[in-house]
């Protein structure tokens, strides 16, 4: 892989899972990283583990005064943002709409899945 010294990313959901992977491999290879997640320790672990180029914002990404005020500060921190990571999800998408069928769900459970994992705007 090319050096993406040029990089910065924001990357959401990235204090574990895929988002985490993510995050690294783009530090890994010098770019920028900014961490949104909700999961406070893990994304300040993440941020301390992958070094001076990355910086952890507790982000909602169901909250778009959140999302926004992420991308505000991952911009006054390294001057811009040009690559952007969808990568926000929980556990229950994929455990509780494979475990179940669709239609014992709540409404409320159903929407907090669209909001999570489909509806991440940057």
């Amino acid at each position: 892989m090319t050096s993406l010294s040029r990089v910065v990313a924001l990357v959401t959901g990235a204090a574990s899972g895929l988002g985490r992977a993510t995050a690294a491999r783009i530090a890994r290879h010098g770019g920028r990283v900014v961490i949104c997640d909700v999961q406070k320790d893990e994304g300040e672990q993440a941020s301390s583990e992958l070094g001076d180029g990355c910086i952890y914002i507790s982000t909602d990404v169901t909250s778009e005064d959140e999302v926004s005020r992420a991308y505000r500060t991952a911009e006054e921190t390294f001057g811009r943002v040009n690559v952007v990571v969808n990568c926000a999800g929980f556990g229950i998408a994929v455990k509780t709409y494979n475990a179940k069928k669709q239609e014992t769900h709540s409404l409320d459970q159903y929407e907090n899945v669209l909001k999570v994992c489909c509806r991440n705007e940057i």
